[in-house]
């Protein structure tokens, strides 16, 4: 029985998160990405950004959209904070 509950529970997130990829690119566009490669990472970003909000919304202390959102925007600016630091760690090395 929670085979087929956790099947469920997976094809519903699928669903999610293709209804909301229009969120999760806008939110990556709004970063400038340099390239078409770079704009894919953020919104891969986004995706798992997207499934930890699936995963731990409550209905009773906040709107999805607005969770979604933020959870989405920060996953992607983290990113970018630790590629800048490995960027610099590069730099420092050579």
């Amino acid at each position: 029985m929670l085979v087929t509950t956790l099947a469920f529970d997976l094809e519903e997130e699928e669903k999610l998160i293709d209804q909301y990829l229009a969120l999760i690119v806008r939110v990556s566009k709004s970063f400038n990405p340099p390239n078409d490669t770079e704009l894919e990472e953020y919104i891969q970003i986004g995706k798992i950004a997207l499934l930890k909000a699936i995963r731990t919304h409550d209905p009773n202390r906040s709107k999805f959209i607005t969770l979604a959102w933020n959870y989405i925007k920060w996953d992607i600016i983290r990113y970018l904070s630790n590629k800048k630091k490995q960027e610099d760690i590069t730099k420092q090395i050579i």
